[in-house]
């Protein structure tokens, strides 16, 4: 049991007041969540080929959410985490 967990993700967009725009993205083991640049000065984002205003996934019509999974690390909950209670690596 983890009584306490870190989820790293981005999004991407603007949610609209129906809450009715929004798409989840999810990444492979070997991933992150960083799908796409958020403007011209970010890093390149592993989908960065789908994401973004006028491509398929269009951000401006779209809120994209990309949550990292938990033991992916960059962010979230993983191997070389700690337990807050013990001070011990959360998986050895």
């Amino acid at each position: 049991m983890l009584p306490r967990v870190n989820v790293a993700y981005e999004t991407y967009g603007t949610l609209s007041p129906a809450k009715d725009n929004a798409v989840l993205i999810c990444h492979a083991l070997s991933g992150d969540s960083h799908v796409a640049r958020h403007d011209e000065k970010d890093d390149t984002g592993w989908w960065e080929i789908l994401i973004g205003p006028g491509k398929p996934v269009d951000t401006d019509r779209y809120f994209v959410i990309c949550p990292n999974i938990l033991g992916g690390c960059r962010g979230s909950t993983g191997p070389m985490s700690f337990n807050p209670e013990t001070g011990a690596r959360v998986w050895c």
